[in-house]
């Protein structure tokens, strides 16, 4: 009798084990992460360059007066637009779509020049760092003031060594400013894709090695906003995307 109900028990076991597994499995499979995508051979992945422009009567740059110290040489005037022959400088831009990848470990550099920030707009990748360097004779404060990063504010004395900084999150515009100088202003933008770009003093601005798929194509700029566009491209294709910003 109890070898009857031994058997009995051990069936019963069986069963419920095997009625289990099934959801067992599917709860793994349903908890697995999307694939990300990965960046494609720059030889056989697309291209995407472009001209950004803007439209309408560009405002006059202001002249900055620096005569307050005297360790500030040269010419300076604002930078917040900064149009030439209808081009627009210094626009971020990058493609959205959930890569992985691993950053450059080469710093992107800001000189503190005098007393202005060069470049006045950078990107750089998720943890990449930005090497602040001082050129100047005279003291400066690097003042960062992002929201999905680490504020920070720093001295820095007149050719001190480079100070590093590294971003964990991307984050568009973030604002640095010095406050020994309050004219001195620019942007850090932090991009979690491996596709990024500024626009150089024509407007222009390129991306090489993009698998085929279709993405967003961001546009950022520090004072008019951002515009995106829906843009597909295909192995090796070689594609054009003109934008403007305008007042």
């Amino acid at each position: 009798m109890k070898t009857w109900a031994l058997l009995l028990f051990s069936l019963l076991a069986a069963f419920v084990a095997c009625q289990q597994s099934p959801s067992n499995s599917a709860a793994e499979k349903s908890a697995s992460p999307a694939a990300a995508v990965q960046p494609a051979d720059p030889a056989a992945g697309a291209t995407i360059r472009g001209t950004v422009s803007f439209a309408g009567v560009p405002p006059r740059p202001v002249p900055i007066d620096m005569s307050a110290d005297s360790g500030c040489q040269g010419a300076n005037s604002s930078e917040s637009i900064v149009v030439n022959d209808g081009r627009l400088q210094n626009v971020f831009i990058y493609l959205d779509g959930g890569f992985t990848f691993s950053p450059s470990p080469e710093p992107v550099v800001v000189e503190q020049r005098g007393c202005r920030y060069v470049p006045h707009v950078v990107a750089v990748a998720v943890t990449q760092p930005v090497e602040f360097r001082n050129t100047d004779s005279t003291n400066h404060n690097i003042h960062g003031m992002p929201q999905a990063n680490d504020a920070w504010n720093t001295s820095q004395p007149g050719q001190a060594p480079p100070t590093t900084r590294r971003f964990r999150h991307a984050e568009a515009m973030i604002p640095v400013k010095c406050n020994q100088h309050p004219w001195m202003k620019m942007y850090i933008n932090v991009s979690d894709s491996p596709f990024f770009a500024v626009t150089d003093a024509q407007g222009h601005f390129e991306m090489r090695g993009i698998p085929p798929g279709t993405y967003d194509l961001v546009f950022v700029h520090e004072t008019m906003g951002n515009q995106r566009h829906k843009v597909t491209v295909q192995t090796k294709e070689s594609k054009s995307i003109d934008v403007s910003f305008g007042q």
